[in-house]
């Protein structure tokens, strides 16, 4: 049976744009493919488009918390900017320019302090994510390998082995008797 729909409608392989942020499972054309496409499978092909649904939810999740730990980090390099004009005014204001400036510096160390625990949160995160690919990847071939196998196992399957055997003996009959004739 075959499918009328394609899995990316330019044909290409890679959605309209090129934008990976784009999220697939909007893209009504792709949904009905994979419907068509999971059909044959029956119930298994549910499961897996619940699981592929579940896995992207993650991998969104994930991405919005790497977002807020960006954007957490840009407001403490905003800080740390914010720091260090603040130890030129008052360097050009004060009279006792060494201690204010060993003030403003240890408010600067704090900051970078604070900025290098948010990075390495921001490692952190990334690291997660790419975990959460990771899983997501095994997963998908798993639940592939697992389509193939119910497949392969399916009477449908069966039925064409033994319609292709039962061809290739009739014609293998006929060349033998071609021959003996």
């Amino acid at each position: 049976m075959k499918v009328a729909h394609k899995a990316h409608p330019g044909g290409s392989g890679i959605s309209d744009g090129d934008d990976p942020t784009v999220d697939p499972f909007n893209n009504p054309n792709i949904i009905q493919d994979l419907i068509d496409k999971f059909a044959l499978l029956g119930e298994s092909g549910h499961h897996i488009l619940i699981h592929l649904k579940k896995e992207n939810c993650q991998e969104v999740e994930a991405l919005k918390v790497q977002g807020d730990l960006q954007a957490e980090i840009n407001c403490l390099q905003g800080k740390v900017v914010e720091a260090e004009h603040l130890i030129k005014e008052k360097a050009a204001k004060n009279e006792n320019l060494q201690g204010v400036l060993q003030k403003e510096e240890l408010i600067s160390i704090g900051l970078k302090v604070a900025l290098a625990l948010e990075e390495e949160k921001k490692k952190v995160a990334e690291i997660k994510v790419a975990e959460l690919e990771v899983k997501m990847s095994k997963s998908i071939l798993e639940a592939t390998t697992q389509a193939m196998e119910e497949f392969k196992a399916s009477s449908e399957m069966k039925d064409l082995n033994i319609a292709f055997s039962q061809e290739a003996f009739i014609k293998g009959f006929k060349l033998y008797e071609g021959r003996v004739v």
